[in-house]
């Protein structure tokens, strides 16, 4: 089975890449914590990532080459972050066997869950632990990616003169960087969302551990557009617009409203949420 390489190492930099632009932390470890090092951001020229999907693979590299070059990240290892329709995440229960055996049980079952060819996909598996009200199964969080779409991220970070050391799925890296484990505690199940340039992740998390992702096909450039139509502005004054919380598109009326008011209930369209 193959399987999306780990985390890289304290030495390690994340690096998100989207349609609108290259992202980068670099952390270490510090008093049982960690301690941010290095933080860096790039604009991407249109037509460099389309829908999640590396559009022009010399571009990216060139682009990654030039940021890298501006910032004062340590080392060349980094871990990509990953988020489009070619990415699937899915929560299966097995009987608790050992790791050859599960290995092989995944690997059967996956045709069933996973939409696309298995040949075409790198998998890879983390058990999650025993079922609450079934302690002789286990839950097994199944992750699939398309093959090209990877090569395509880590080849253009090759040529850029970075080494990609991992490769990770957004919506789970959600669970592990954005709060620590006691904030989890015994509160039930919470929502992170990552609003991206044209893609969203949510993910539902309970004691920590995902228990629901998907993936969602709006982002920062479609509030930005909103604004372009209701208020008639230029692009560059819509996208001010759209980053003031005060602002509230609509009300009735075709212009954006400047106002303290709480966004509305029941506002949100569920048809535009569908499995990662």
């Amino acid at each position: 089975m193959a399987r999306l390489p780990g985390f890289g190492g304290s030495r390690t930099v994340g690096l998100d890449i989207d349609r609108g632009s290259i992202k980068a932390v670099q952390i270490s470890g510090a008093g049982g914590g960690y301690a941010l090092q290095h933080v860096g951001y790039h604009r991407l020229p249109p037509g460099t990532i389309l829908d999640g999907e590396v559009a022009d693979h010399d571009l990216l590299a060139a682009e990654i080459r030039e940021f890298w070059d501006s910032h004062s990240f340590s080392g060349k290892s980094v871990t990509l972050g990953v988020s489009n329709q070619k990415v699937v995440v899915r929560l299966l229960d097995f009987p608790r066997m050992g790791q050859a055996d599960l290995q092989g049980a995944i690997s059967f079952e996956a045709q069933d869950h996973i939409p696309m060819p298995l040949d075409e996909a790198v998998l890879d598996y983390v058990v999650l632990g025993p079922r609450e009200e079934r302690s002789d199964l286990d839950r097994v969080l199944v992750v699939a990616a398309q093959r090209e779409m990877i090569s395509r991220y880590t080849s253009a970070v090759r040529t850029s003169g970075l080494r990609p050391a991992g490769v990770d799925v957004k919506a789970l890296s959600l669970t592990r960087s954005t709060l620590p484990d006691p904030f989890f505690g015994d509160e039930g199940a919470m929502l992170l969302l990552d609003v991206g340039a044209e893609i969203t992740n949510l993910v539902v998390a309970d004691r920590g551990n995902p228990v629901l992702t998907r993936f969602v096909p709006v982002g920062f450039v479609d509030f930005v557009a909103a604004v372009v139509e209701l208020a008639d502005l230029p692009e560059d004054e819509a996208e001010r617009l759209a980053l003031d919380p005060r602002v509230r598109l609509g009300s009735g009326q075709d212009e954006a409203h400047e106002t303290e008011a709480e966004p509305e209930e029941g506002s949100f369209d569920p048809a535009l949420v569908y499995d990662v």
